[in-house]
């Protein structure tokens, strides 16, 4: 594989942010299979509506920031795809483009933008990740949520391959037969090397820290997580929670209810915590939980795996394929008693937090290193453009 030749790829939409250094999980996993592309040899031309990278890029990646001025959502999308196909024509007048890929999130109509201009050349889309089946019910109308779906179809039924990161995936892409064939499983990758399981890690039952990470709102599941604190703290006082993140539009609530609590002087808000402070934070705490109402895929759950964590969290979209039994517990969402039972099974065992810990480090060593997960992805490259030749 590593062998076939350099290839020349068009990255159309990497993430509504392309980032190393803020906590935006689509824009650091396609910060990353971008770098490690280029670092394999590969040449990308990438458009991106919002850039912020600490540092430089691999010198094979050549950015084209959209300069977009406008702050509304659908005249911003509607001046991206202006710019996307103007910005591809110029590119392709200079360069052979081998592939194009849209990265996740395959916002609807992007690669559409391309309609003529993508010749022979296969389209890619995704790793895809799991939508949230309640809120993309109440947040658009009707008309909006069809034209949405005619779009993606489109796209879906134009593209070379089809990329979902879980099963979970599946509610987004449609099921015809000549989409579905299409179809194959990527996930995302962790840098198994700076997320690791070190000898300092601690697996005892006497000062427990449960660790919280991420937006700090109720969809998430901060209040369901509070809730079950307290049930926890009754069987170990000496019990710690940490919050990370930042505390957004439920931010009074939170505070409220933080202030209400008898435990609350266990409780720590560590408010935005910095992309390279994350491991270490990891590493210090006994487990990590994620309760969200609902994750596309659960990158905290995963880079907590890369640490040798053990990690409980909701039995819903990315997580209920992502947490294995053997590294972590998964429960209903919303449940906060079913919560506090699987942290106290786990926060009461150290045997447990350490079986869990080292099962879940060889699988990512095994499945998630991103070396391994960029081979898949240039297999699905080399396989389009041989299939695309045939035709």
């Amino acid at each position: 594989m590593l062998t076939k030749k350099r290839l020349s790829i068009f990255i159309a939409h990497p993430s509504d942010l392309l980032t190393n250094c803020r906590p935006h999980g689509d824009g650091l996993v396609a910060y990353e299979f971008i770098n490690r592309l280029a670092a394999r040899g590969h040449n990308l031309h990438v458009m991106a509506d919002e850039i912020e990278i600490v540092g430089n890029l691999h010198h094979n990646v050549k950015l084209y920031p959209a300069d977009i001025k406008v702050k509304n959502t659908l005249a911003r999308r509607l001046l991206y795809l202006v710019q996307l196909r103007k910005t591809f024509r110029q590119i392709a007048c200079d360069h052979k483009i081998d592939i194009i890929h849209q990265l996740n999130p395959v916002v609807p109509g992007i690669t559409l933008a391309l309609a003529g201009l993508e010749g022979n050349k296969p389209v890619i889309l995704g790793p895809i990740v799991a939508k949230n089946p309640v809120t993309s019910k109440n947040i658009f109308t009707a008309s909006r949520r069809l034209f949405k779906k005619v779009l993606l179809s489109l796209q879906q039924m134009r593209a070379s391959a089809l990329l979902a990161v879980t099963p979970a995936a599946c509610n987004r892409i449609f099921t015809s037969k000549s989409v579905m064939k299409k179809m194959s499983y990527i996930t995302h990758g962790i840098d198994a090397a700076s997320f690791q399981a070190t000898d300092s890690n601690r697996f005892d039952a006497t000062d427990p820290k449960i660790l919280f990470l991420g937006k700090v709102t109720s969809c998430k599941g901060i209040f369901v997580l509070l809730d079950a604190f307290e049930k926890v703290v009754k069987n170990y006082p000496s019990c710690q929670l940490w919050v990370g993140g930042s505390l957004q539009k439920d931010a009074s609530e939170v505070k409220a209810r933080i202030d209400r609590m008898d435990s609350n002087a266990q409780l720590r808000l560590l408010g935005v915590v910095p992309r390279n402070k994350v491991p270490e934070l990891m590493q210090a705490c006994t487990v990590v939980c994620v309760p969200s109402f609902y994750e596309p895929f659960g990158m905290v759950a995963l880079e907590a795996m890369s640490c040798g964590k053990p990690v409980v969290g909701s039995d819903c979209g990315g997580l209920h394929y992502l947490i294995p039994e053997q590294g972590g517990r998964t429960v209903q969402p919303e449940d906060s008693v079913l919560l506090a039972k699987a942290l106290l099974e786990v926060i009461q065992s150290p045997e447990l937090q350490q079986e869990m810990g080292r099962y879940n480090r060889r699988l990512v060593e095994q499945t998630y290193d991103w070396e391994e997960v960029v081979n898949q992805l240039e297999t699905t490259y080399y396989d389009s453009i041989d299939q695309q030749s045939l035709k």
